[in-house]
């Protein structure tokens, strides 16, 4: 059977979420789902306001050690394995999960975590995470 150039075109689907310290506070969470069948494209993250615990007045460095680890439902490090948060920036995303399939859906799960022994309470902080994915099979266009 010859290959034929198929004519439909697809806008990418965004899903973003702007997520504030106080929503990291309790441990993982998932903060964006995927849909079935969603083929993963790209994924952006960013620190918008360093992180700060509430101890950080007290102890020398404390948010130094405020890290974000991203993945999703398989691997809990997929896309950003325990990243810096303590000041605002972009985070360096690990691509070797983009084009990946996500047959039954998926999430995105944020981790959020402070390498010191006080479990301290975060005062400040925001997250930008934005994921780009497509759906095979789907048109919004036709190409002629």
């Amino acid at each position: 059977m010859a290959f034929s150039l198929d004519p439909g075109r697809q806008y990418p689907l965004v899903a973003a979420v702007f997520l504030e310290g106080s929503d990291l506070q309790d441990g993982p969470i998932e903060a964006i789902t995927l849909p079935k069948g969603a083929v993963l494209l790209s994924m952006r993250a960013a620190v918008v306001t360093g992180f700060e615990s509430f101890f950080s007045d007290t102890v020398d460095s404390i948010d130094d050690l405020a890290k974000v680890s991203i993945g999703d439902g398989t691997s809990g490090t997929l896309f950003v394995d325990a990243a810096s948060v303590a000041s605002a920036g972009v985070l360096s995303v690990t691509a070797t999960a983009f084009g990946k399939k996500y047959t039954d859906g998926g999430v995105v799960v944020v981790h959020y975590f402070d390498q010191d022994t006080l479990d301290s309470p975060i005062d400040a902080g925001q997250l930008a995470v934005e994921v780009k994915y497509v759906i095979p099979e789907r048109v919004n266009e036709i190409q002629v």
